[in-house]
């Protein structure tokens, strides 16, 4: 599915294909490895999305569900996440530089505890 191809095309593919399987009711994704910077995923139904490595550079990713997505070592910076849904969304050594999770719900774990609520945009977030 266009792995490997870093070009604006890729990107553009990409996202049609996700918007055909969404319309055939088909939501289980792997989308790893893949060029999604600049990308208008508004308010998609991504819960469960296998991201590792992807590249979501200033992407939109704002009211989208993202529940249970995986996003193992990747590229968020500049990604825009407002309002979505990051419940059990796991972002290990992702790249959030610059991102913006401004009124997200989200869930962080950490070895000191648990913070459940809407994400506060002065809490940092590497």
């Amino acid at each position: 599915m266009y792995r490997g191809w870093d070009e604006k095309e890729a990107a553009h593919r990409v996202v049609g294909n996700i918007k055909r399987l969404h319309k055939e009711k088909f939501f289980k994704l792997d989308l790893s490895n893949c060029y999604l910077a600049d990308v208008n995923l508004n308010g998609l139904n991504l819960s469960g999305v296998n991201f590792e490595s992807a590249n979501l550079n200033n992407a939109n990713l704002n009211g989208a569900e993202l529940s249970k997505a995986y996003f193992h070592e990747a590229n968020l910076k500049g990604v825009s996440i407002s309002g979505a849904n990051l419940v059990n969304t796991w972002f290990v050594l992702a790249h959030l530089n610059s991102a913006y999770l401004d009124s997200a719900n989200l869930v962080i774990k950490s070895q000191r505890g648990v913070y459940s609520g809407a994400a506060d945009p002065c809490i940092p977030v590497h």
